[in-house]
């Protein structure tokens, strides 16, 4: 019973108060310990991240001096590499000369300027008696020859950038006009007596001839008989068929098709923009160098500001808290003379007590406190600068493309392939008349084709409007379809085989060059059909004149893959699979020849084949075959698809792939497209014997680090963790040299100016990077 009272028995007053100051304090001690252990916790981060700050530091200034030294080597061997071609270079340019000089064929020197001149006074002034169409086409193959090599040295700058460089331009179009005007010269001989012409059966004129560089084909309807509205020059590959209104004319149809184009260098979207949104004029040392410049000034600015910040803090917090300390010192003061007129002198030097002034202390408390907060709140942080951020690629800005007038063709994105063809209507020139033992001929000047102006009077259908739901009757239907049908026989019909000599990858169309405005448009074309099978271009047209056959430039970008392995110390092989078409090329020192083109409409290429020649001839031989590969700098702008990357970085891993492109080869990634701008990712290895097995490592290359990152091609996902053990390298060449083999390094060393600087020119003119 006595157990059982005690254990019922009540706490006292006295012992709840002890119970509770103890659970009190028990709490109070768990909350500071908390609150020292997340102080610690927090002061260890902050020391950790600054440790990490300066380790970082310190390994950027170091990346920062070896980048410096690294691009500025591979710019030295660049700049070696170039001066030794250089030298080969003139070596060359001497043999050419010496070998045209032997050659003895009768043409002028091109680099020889009184030769050039005395060659094309002397064709000027040719009788025109004696500028029958047998001996143009002759003179013609001589002197597309000379065209061709003029082009080239203005093209490659032979002639300098000074006077002599723009006489040169102006002697070159002096013979692109004089050919025209010799054309034009032997047609109106032809024109000028048509009776060996005349098909007896139909009594019309068929003239039809075919060259290497000009075919020509004339055709007249002398008897004016309404049947005979047109022909079909099946050799040329030409149809056409004229309206009524020009069966009566004394006219006569010349059709003439060259394999050359003169006249769209005229164009103004001919040539790119010079805008400095286009061009990437630095190289990657001044673009990275200059950049690593302006983050350590902006990495001082930020220090030097974060000082002084800190200082201007320091002096606040000291003066809140002289004023604090200022105002404790007057208020006992106060409360000392208050006493002494009380008559309390024992008192007078005791600090006030709250239970005296309760509510000053509470407010001199809380006062204090805040002030304490304050002046804590108040204290310098030490925060890691931030790298800033790197500057964005150049976007899809519609500013930048080249503007171009309604129905004028863009050649920044369509090109004009296959040749020209010349679809006049021409003044018959009056024609002899046989007198007994004479024959009479009337002389007209001038001695050349007078063209005959036509243009249609047609209306085109108006645009059908789909706003108004009227029914119309099948009557009203059927006379629209009358008066449409008779007005498209106002229309000059045309037809034309696309040559064989040209790759068509998609439907072409027809457009006309105008004079005016010097351009080529799509103005007056209708009823145009495209048969696939039979790849034939039809359509009716307005007037006839120079006609041209365009397309797409693009149809083969971007890529879907590429490869390239060298195959000696000097020789490689460059296989690409575009959008549609397949390319493999051989080099061979300087040299690049075809080895196979896959995808084609027709086999035109395949004379090609083990032809080695400069790379700039072949880029022109496969353009103006319809094959281009061969992007701009503002290409992309015209293709979907692509990830344009860092223009400075992509131009100097072109020069690192192509000095150690004699003992590595290169593939393209799947992680390449959306790895982004400032991330090239490519496949590479060593490609010697013993190097053969085994995959391919993974290269990241950007504008300030190249590495191997342990992603492979296979792997489920992209990442840019860097293989394990990996130095620090500015580009490809120096992680080449590091980490490549005695063999490999040796045959480097050993590789010919010539074979770096043809590998540089495929590589640069491909764009295998941004297009894949």
């Amino acid at each position: 019973m006595a157990g059982k009272k005690e254990k019922k028995k009540k706490l006292t007053k006295e012992e709840r108060k002890r119970l509770k100051k103890e659970e009190e304090e028990r709490r109070a001690r768990e909350a500071e310990e908390a609150r020292l252990q997340e102080e610690e916790a927090e002061r260890m981060r902050l020391e950790q991240e600054r440790l990490e700050a300066e380790e970082r530091a310190i390994r950027d200034a170091e990346e920062r001096v070896l980048r410096g030294m690294q691009l500025i080597t591979t710019n030295e061997t660049v700049s070696e590499n170039q001066r030794r071609l250089a030298d080969a270079l003139s070596v060359e340019y001497q043999n050419d000369r010496w070998e045209r000089y032997m050659r003895c064929d009768g043409l002028p020197d091109p680099l020889t300027r009184q030769e050039v001149t005395a060659y094309l006074n002397s064709w000027r002034e040719t009788p025109i008696e004696a500028e029958q169409y047998p001996e143009v086409m002759r003179r013609t193959d001589e002197v597309l020859r000379v065209i061709d090599d003029l082009e080239r040295h203005v093209r490659d700058k032979a002639y300098g950038d000074g006077e002599v460089a723009q006489d040169m331009a102006a002697i070159l179009q002096q013979y692109q006009d004089t050919q025209t005007e010799k054309l034009d010269v032997a047609t109106y001989n032809l024109l000028t007596d048509l009776r060996p012409h005349v098909d007896l059966e139909t009594n019309t004129v068929q003239f039809c001839s075919l060259g290497r560089h000009v075919s020509l084909a004339v055709w007249s309807n002398c008897s004016k008989n309404l049947k005979n509205k047109g022909f079909l020059f099946k050799d040329l590959g030409v149809r056409f068929e004229l309206p009524k209104q020009l069966m009566d004319k004394d006219i006569a149809v010349r059709i003439m098709r060259t394999e050359y184009d003169h006249v769209s260098k005229f164009c103004r979207s001919k040539k790119m923009l010079d805008l400095a949104e286009f061009r990437a004029r630095e190289t990657l040392s001044d673009v990275v160098l200059e950049e690593d410049l302006r983050r350590e000034r902006e990495r001082e600015a930020a220090r030097v500001a974060a000082e002084q910040q800190a200082e201007r803090e320091a002096a606040e917090a000291e003066r809140l808290a002289a004023e604090a300390a200022s105002a404790k010192d007057k208020k006992p003061g106060f409360m000392s003379a208050g006493s002494s007129r009380s008559g309390s002198p024992d008192k007078s030097s005791a600090p006030a007590s709250p239970s005296k002034s309760p509510k000053g202390g509470k407010k001199k408390g809380k006062k204090g406190k805040k002030g304490k907060d304050k002046s804590k709140s108040r204290s310098p942080k030490r925060t890691p600068v931030p790298d800033p951020e790197p500057e964005p690629p150049v976007p899809k800005v519609p500013s930048l493309l080249v503007a171009t007038d309604k129905e004028e063709l863009n050649l920044r994105r369509y090109r004009v392939i296959g040749g020209l063809i010349h679809f006049d209507l021409l003044h018959i020139p009056p024609q002899p008349k046989v007198v007994g033992v004479w024959t009479l001929r009337e002389v007209c000047e001038p001695r050349t084709v007078r063209r005959f102006p036509f243009r249609a009077d047609y209306r085109p259908p108006p645009p059908a409007d789909g706003l108004t739901s009227r029914r119309r009757e099948p009557e009203e239907i059927e006379r629209e379809i009358r008066q449409q049908e008779a007005e498209m026989q106002k229309l000059i019909s045309t037809s034309v085989d696309l040559p064989e000599t040209t790759l068509w990858f998609e439907p072409p169309f027809f457009v006309r060059w105008d004079e005016d405005r010097s351009c080529w448009s799509t103005e007056g074309f209708y009823d145009t059909r495209y048969n696939e099978e039979t790849y034939v271009l039809q359509a009716r047209t307005l007037r006839l004149g120079l006609f041209g056959l365009a397309v797409n430039r693009f149809s083969n970008l971007p890529y879907q893959n590429w490869s390239y392995a060298p195959t000696g110390p000097a020789s490689a092989e460059l296989n690409i699979t575009a959008a549609v078409a397949g390319v493999r090329m051989a080099v061979k020192d300087d040299l690049v020849s075809l080895c196979e083109v896959t995808g084609g409409s027709s086999n035109c290429l395949e004379q090609y084949y083990d032809k080695f020649m400069k790379p700039e001839k072949l880029i022109q031989t496969l353009q103006r075959h319809g094959l281009d590969l061969f992007p701009e700098e503002d290409s992309y702008l015209y293709i979907e698809g692509t990830s344009l990357k860092h223009q400075p970085c992509e131009k100097h891993l072109y020069w690192c792939m192509a000095l150690v492109g004699n003992a590595y080869g290169f593939s393209s990634s799947r992680w390449n497209l959306l790895a982004g701008a400032e991330n090239l990712v490519l496949q590479f290895k060593e490609m010697l014997s013993e190097q053969l097995q085994g995959n391919p490592a993974l290269l990241l290359v950007r504008p300030r680090k190249t590495t191997i990152v342990e992603c492979g091609e296979t792997s489920q996902g992209w990442s840019d963790q860097e293989a394990p053990g990996m130095p620090y390298f500015a580009d490809l060449y120096h992680l080449v040299e590091a980490l490549g083999s005695e063999e490999a390094r040796a045959r480097l060393e050993a590789a010919p100016c010539t074979f770096v600087n043809c590998l540089h020119t495929l590589f640069t003119a491909t764009r295998l990077l941004s297009y894949s």
